[in-house]
């Protein structure tokens, strides 16, 4: 609550409403709501998706164009050459961090990353654009909500995403699924939001900003200004 600055965390001279707190961090992320200084029902975890989905995302792409396995089909688990996946791991941090300071291209280069039959090496020289990686990163996400809605878990109160909204296809649709299971299993009507606070190192990612502004947008409508969507101290939500 000490980040939510003063008269947000409640009713207090901002009116009525709740504020949500999205907190995206390496490998998981979570959100809760904060009414009159206090957290309302239990956060909402969304585990093995946070910061760390981008550089997987990115180590995907790039595992499966340089090793041909065909994009979707192949991936970090393809890689037998433990060094070779650790340098793959460091170079797409490098380029995730890219495009957090706002670049819409990254270029990669790991020199001698491999050998041909004829041992003769192989060096990763490439680009990778914005919309391949959010391609990538809304693959990763349709799997986590594949996942997390398998084998009637949609039902089961221990489900992150809600069973009454649609599949999600995309990072923002797991985005408005779990934000709607919060304000269901909170008993909150979703025109009660008035403010989100978005923190965490994940959320420097525009991929994850991104799909939680337009997450927000298919939950709660066109209510969300674009003053609204931030509380001062916090990262923006574009």
């Amino acid at each position: 609550l000490g980040l939510l600055p003063k008269g947000q965390a409640g009713g207090g001279g901002g009116g009525d409403g709740a504020v949500l707190v999205v907190d995206v961090g390496g490998q998981s992320t979570s959100l809760s709501l904060v009414s009159n200084d206090r957290v309302v029902g239990r956060p909402s975890i969304l585990r093995d998706l946070g910061g760390e989905t981008v550089v997987e995302a990115l180590v995907r792409r790039l595992a499966s164009d340089f090793y041909g396995t065909g994009t979707g089909t192949g991936g970090p688990e393809n890689v037998n050459d433990g060094m070779a996946l650790q340098r793959l791991w460091d170079a797409g941090r490098g380029a995730a961090m890219e495009f957090a300071a706002g670049k819409e291209r990254a270029r990669i280069n790991v020199p001698y990353l491999s050998v041909d039959a004829q041992m003769r090496p192989r060096h990763l020289d490439t680009g990778v654009g914005r919309r391949v990686l959010d391609a990538e990163v809304n693959s990763l996400a349709v799997t986590f909500a594949d996942e997390e809605l398998s084998a009637g878990n949609s039902s089961s109160s221990s489900s992150a995403l809600s069973s009454s909204m649609p599949r999600p296809k995309d990072l923002a649709g797991v985005f408005a699924s779990a934000i709607m299971k919060l304000l269901e299993t909170s008993n909150t009507n979703p025109f009660a939001l008035r403010a989100v606070l978005a923190v965490g190192g994940g959320m420097r990612s525009p991929a994850f900003r991104s799909a939680l502004g337009d997450g927000l947008g298919r939950v709660a409508g066109e209510q969300f200004s674009k003053d609204k969507l931030v509380v001062p101290g916090g990262e923006a939500v574009e």
